[in-house]
């Protein structure tokens, strides 16, 4: 089983369709190609986030989670939300994105499956706050003082280190949004050999969405995100 993990606005429904139109199955999806109903994974995730702490400075601590045994609610909670393409053979993928939120869990869960890291630069993900669950209050994090822009610049961070917080499995390959958009062919090629499957390039990729901030006004990058810039190998400067 092959599943996407990466955060809300981060253009996932790219790479799903890209799997979807390549003939590769899923369940039900939605208008983001997110497989429906999330119910279930939604209620996982804030299972995981239970058990992760808030150290202040936009750090977070994994250890209690990632060294617990996965919660048997948990695991039937996924389970729940995978129900629809339980007995669908392969190849075949989910996506949502509230599935990173439990990630390390659900690779206990799903150590052999393929996992896509779908990644985008974080100054023009910051825009977006897809975190609307409770973990902001569980941390006592007051989002209304913060502001809207700070906390999305965190939510992106907190994901990021989330897929950081355990080694890599077997399988697992990371993609970025912009090379998605700039390079399609050559990234669809790519995915297309670390699958072992035919894909078939997407025909109407938009590359105006790529690297906003660049031409955003308002565009303010937040120091505690540059590390990760760095990594990723995004340019710098305004």
């Amino acid at each position: 089983m092959i599943i996407v993990i990466g955060r809300g606005h981060g253009g996932t429904r790219l790479i799903s369709r890209l799997l979807l139109e390549s003939g590769i199955a899923t369940g039900n999806v939605n208008y983001a190609r997110d497989m429906v109903p999330p119910t279930h994974m939604h209620e996982a995730a804030d299972l995981y986030s239970s058990q992760v702490d808030y150290l202040g400075d936009c750090e977070w601590d994994f250890s209690r989670a990632n060294g617990m045994e996965v919660p048997a609610d948990f695991e039937r909670k996924v389970n729940l939300y995978l129900e629809p393409i339980r007995d669908v053979p392969e190849p075949k993928y989910f996506k949502l994105p509230e599935t990173v939120l439990g990630y390390p869990w659900i690779q206990q869960l799903f150590p052999d499956a393929t996992y896509i890291h779908w990644v985008r630069d974080p100054r023009d993900a910051e825009l977006h706050n897809s975190d609307w669950r409770s973990m902001w209050d569980q941390w006592c994090i007051d989002r209304k003082r913060l502001g809207e822009r700070l906390i999305a610049a965190m939510s992106w961070k907190y994901q990021y280190d989330i897929v950081k917080s355990v080694p890599p499995p077997d399988r697992f390959i990371k993609v970025r949004y912009e090379d998605f958009c700039l390079e399609h062919e050559r990234e669809v090629a790519r995915l297309s050999e670390y699958l072992g499957l035919p894909l078939d390039p997407l025909t109407d990729i938009r590359q105006d969405a790529v690297y906003k901030w660049r031409r955003s006004g308002e565009h303010e990058t937040f120091d505690f995100l540059e590390p990760a810039i760095a990594e990723l190998g995004y340019p710098n400067g305004a």
